[in-house]
This record gives structure tokens, C-alpha cells and sequence, in this order.
């Protein structure tokens, strides 16, 4: 049967243009032929997105919900826990295209829905964690690096020209050729750190300045700055001034590298971008990493500087850039769920099974990529063992004797059974993966008169008559003796 997906956008669907078309690469990419129906709902904030509306696109026959925003742990466990119970999974971005920013949702994987990050198969999710899956979305992809240049490399001004009232050409010592040290179009920040002298041009830059317009010569290079006085035409010696390439800031160091590459995407900093392919250097830097300052100057929005040494070389020319984002990441993630869904017949907690025991990374959960991408030609496969793994209980304290407890995800799980003193306490449904013990909250349920009986906890995973082992027990320290609660050590 045909599938029915609703896409909840935070905006409105021209803010994401591709997002759906994302979706649907997704489904394909197996070979599939997307023969279902995507509706739209614009503008839903978080004070719309609740239980209400919840329930109105489960009523409706929905079989996904889509979000292009992450959700607070109050609507994770309280809006959308029980959507997969009845037949709805929410799809989510883990927080932001923000590198490796921990998500209080999801930090002890408070798993309401699939959360998704964002990055290339080969090196990993480079945004938000933690993520359930990450993937490269089809429609972005990498992009060619024209240079890579560490900052900081100081040189002489030789001759200034004053061109007119709002252009000035520069000259540097000893340097015939300025592409061969970096200067290859507009936009290349340079830092003027020590003051120039000799000339009649007033008043003369200080601070940072950029490239202008074309480069006239490769001898000299060109910058818009307004002059009101000074001789035009001709260059003039300076007597003093130097500058460093790529600086911006008079605090900056020589630990930021300058990139220049073939387009525009990341127009922030702290994004999260995967480089590869870069060589030539002592230290390359191929892999994930975050985005340390986003130079626009130009207009063209394509210089950007991380942070790093590169050591001695010159690039090889051969490198490229990704940015890809959570907010088509999670649908493309999403379409190829719905894939499995579809060809397999089988309900959410086995889908994301599936998922989960044939992706990248399992039994691995990584800290930042979660269990990889997906791998659905292998999950498509309805002969896969569903036995229920033993989960691993951990705990911590919370506030002044509460307890918090979290144990893994377990596939096929659908229920998690608590236990207190050899006695079932409460069953959460799946994927709720964290229990919290209050002191007292337990006084009418067990005599706790005396810790002649300890207080140990366990947990196990269900799916109907099906059980897991149980995790490993740990104690809650909290005893009470004629209601004065106090901890066994």
C-alpha cells in the first residue's frame, strides 16, 4: 500500500526548497519508485507542534511525520512517544548543522523518532549528535577547493598607489607574482600590522583590508579604500608597512587556515563541514571539522577559515568540500525508511530494526555518528534474526537523591519493562530509554522499612511475548527507617 507522509515545516517549504525531492531520492535510491503522497504543513512552531496535532495526522492516516527542526525533550517524550506505537514514526533532525554540538534531546538518546545528522558516508556525521542515522543528502555535494593557505604570513608593502579617491593598488617586496602566494581574486582579507609611512596618500588603511574588484597585474593587487588627498597615478615608495595574509583581527593567530572554494553554501561559523582529497601539506586536513570564521566581503560568500596547521607544502589542488545539513539529511534518511517500509510490510519497530542491525557502524552506537547510515539493500531482507539483544543499565545522579537510569537501544524493542526488587514497577513504551527514581516515590509500593532487601534495579526489552535478558542490576541507594530516608554506602 502506497505510503502518506506529512512534512511539518518550522517555516514554510520555499525556505527548503529540495527537501522533498530529498525525500524521494532517498526512496529511489534502492531502485524504488516513489508511488506515495507527501503533504505540507507550513509554519508549525513549537507551541504548535503538540500532542493535538499529533494525534490529528496519526487520525489521518499518516505514516510519517517529518520535522526540519529538532524537537525539546518535553515533546519527545510527552508529544511523539507513542506516535510509533500507533503506527506513525517521526523523522528528526538531531539538533542543527551546528559541528558536533551536543542536542539536549537526544544526549541520552531519548529516542521519540529517528534523529538524523548529516555528513559524508566516509567520514561521518559533521553536525549535530547524537544521531540514530547520518547520511549526505543527494542534493548536496562537494564542492571544489581552489586554495588552501595558513594565515599569518607576513609581508612587505613596497609602493602604494592612490589610483583615485576610492582605490588603491599595492606592491609587495620581493613578490613579482601575488597569485603564488595566495592573492587570487577578490575577497582575501589582509591585515595591515605594521603601519605605513612615506607617501602623501591620507589618509592610508589601517587594520584589515580586502582585495577589490580584478586583480590588474600579478605584480600588484588592488583595494577599495577612500583617500582624500595624495598624488594619483603613479606608485610611491612607502618607507614603512607590512601586512599578513588572511588575518582579520589584530588578535588573530597563525592557527586559522584559509580556504577558497568553487560556490557558496556554509555562511556560518561553527558549522560542521567534511574536507577531502586535500594533499601537499605535513598535516592535511581531510576529515570533519568545524568552521572557524565565514569571510563575505565580497559577495561571493565562498572564503571560509578553519583551524588547524598545515606545516610546510603548498596544496596539490585536488581537495573538496561538503556541507551538508540536517534539514535534508533527515528527509533523505526518512525516504529510504519509508523504502523499507514499503517493501517489507513490516511496522516501525521492525523497520527501524532493520535499520538499525544492517547499518554502517552496528553493534557500534558511536558518540557522533550513531550507528552510521543506512544499508537498505541489506534491510529490505525479511529473514533477519529479530532476537532482542540485553540491554546495559547506567545511571547517574540527577538532583539530591534522584536517580536517573538509561540503558541502549534495543532493536525490535517495543516495550521497556523496570524493575525494582525483583518486581515490575512500570513498562515505558519504546524508545523511551531513560527512568527516573524519586526518594519516597516508591514508599506505597514496597516496605522499606529496613534494607534487608536491596534496592536493585533492572531492565529488560519486549516485543509481545518476547523478552530480552535482563541488564545488569544496579542498586538505589536510598533507604528509608520509619520514613527518614538515608543512602547505603
Amino acid at each position: 500500500m502506497a505510503l502518506r507522509i506529512k512534512y511539518a515545516f518550522l517555516t514554510t517549504e520555499a525556505d527548503e526548497p529540495e527537501a522533498i525531492n530529498n525525500f524521494i531520492a532517498g526512496y529511489e535510491l534502492a531502485g524504488g519508485d516513489w508511488n506515495g503522497t507527501i503533504d505540507v504543513d507550513n509554519n508549525i512552531g513549537g507551541s504548535d507542534f503538540t500532542q493535538a496535532y499529533v494525534d490529528e495526522q496519526i487520525n489521518s492516516g499518516y505514516d510519517m511525520l517529518l520535522r526540519n527542526t529538532s524537537t525539546n525533550i518535553s515533546q519527545a517524550r510527552n508529544v511523539i512517544s507513542s506516535a510509533i506505537k500507533r503506527g506513525m514514526l517521526p523523522v528528526i533532525p538531531a539538533v542543527s548543522n551546528y559541528f558536533h554540538q551536543p542536542s539536549s534531546t537526544t544526549t541520552k538518546m531519548l529516542y521519540s523518532g529517528v534523529f538524523c545528522g548529516s555528513g559524508s558516508r566516509e567520514y561521518g556525521n559533521a553536525t549535530a549528535y547524537p544521531c540514530m542515522f547520518y547520511d549526505q543528502p543527494d542534493t548536496e555535494v562537494f564542492q571544489d577547493i581552489t586554495e588552501i593557505r595558513q594565515c599569518g604570513t607576513e609581508y612587505t608593502i613596497s609602493q602604494i598607489q592612490r589610483v583615485n579617491s576610492s582605490t588603491l593598488y599595492f606592491k609587495l617586496s620581493g613578490i613579482s607574482d601575488i597569485t603564488a602566494i595566495g592573492i587570487i581574486e577578490q575577497g582575501i582579507p589582509l591585515y595591515i600590522s605594521t603601519a605605513i609611512t612615506g607617501t602623501d596618500i591620507s589618509p592610508l588603511p589601517t587594520g584589515v583590508i580586502y582585495t577589490s574588484n580584478i586583480i590588474f597585474d600579478n605584480g600588484y593587487f588592488q583595494v577599495a579604500h577612500t583617500t582624500s588627498a595624495g598624488t594619483t597615478g603613479t606608485f610611491q615608495t612607502v618607507t614603512t608597512g607590512k601586512l599578513k595574509y588572511g588575518i582579520t583581527s589584530s588578535t588573530e593567530t597563525t592557527s586559522r587556515v584559509l580556504i577558497i572554494r568553487d560556490g557558496y553554501n556554509v555562511d556560518l561559523e561553527g558549522m560542521g563541514i567534511t574536507i577531502k582529497g586535500v594533499t601537499g601539506f605535513d598535516s592535511n586536513p581531510n576529515g570533519v571539522i568545524r568552521v572557524a570564521e565565514y569571510i563575505n566581503n565580497d559577495g561571493y560568500g565562498n572564503k571560509i577559515k578553519i583551524v588547524t596547521n598545515l606545516g610546510t607544502g603548498t596544496y596539490g589542488g585536488n581537495g573538496s568540500m561538503l556541507f551538508a545539513t540536517e534539514s535534508y539529511s533527515t528527509p533523505f534518511i526518512a525516504g529510504q525508511l519509508a523504502w523499507i517500509k514499503y517493501t517489507t510490510g513490516f511496522d516501525w519497530y521492525d523497520v527501524i530494526g532493520n535499520a538499525i542491525v544492517t547499518s554502517s557502524n552496528y553493534p557500534t552506537f558511536d558518540t557522533y555518528s550513531g550507528y552510521g547510515y543506512l544499508q537498505i539493500d541489506k534491510a529490505v531482507d525479511s529473514l533477519i534474526d529479530k532476537d532482542l539483544s540485553t540491554p546495559v543499565l547506567v545511571s547517574e545522579e540527577a538532583v539530591s537523591g534522584s536517580i536517573a537510569f538509561y540503558w541502549n537501544f534495543i532493536p525490535y524493542a517495543k516495550e521497556y519493562e523496570i524493575w525494582f526488587r525483583g518486581e515490575l514497577i512500570v513498562t515505558l513504551n519504546a524508545h523511551i530509554l531513560r527512568y527516573i527514581f524519586q526518594p519516597g516515590s516508591l514508599l506505597g509500593l514496597f516496605p522499606l522499612t529496613c534494607n534487608s532487601r536491596r534496592n536493585l534495579i533492572k531492565v529488560r526489552a519486549k516485543n509481545g511475548d518476547t523478552y530480552s535478558e535482563f541488564s545488569n542490576e544496579i542498586e538505589y541507594q536510598f533507604y528509608y527507617s520509619k520514613a527518614i530516608a538515608f543512602k547505603n554506602v
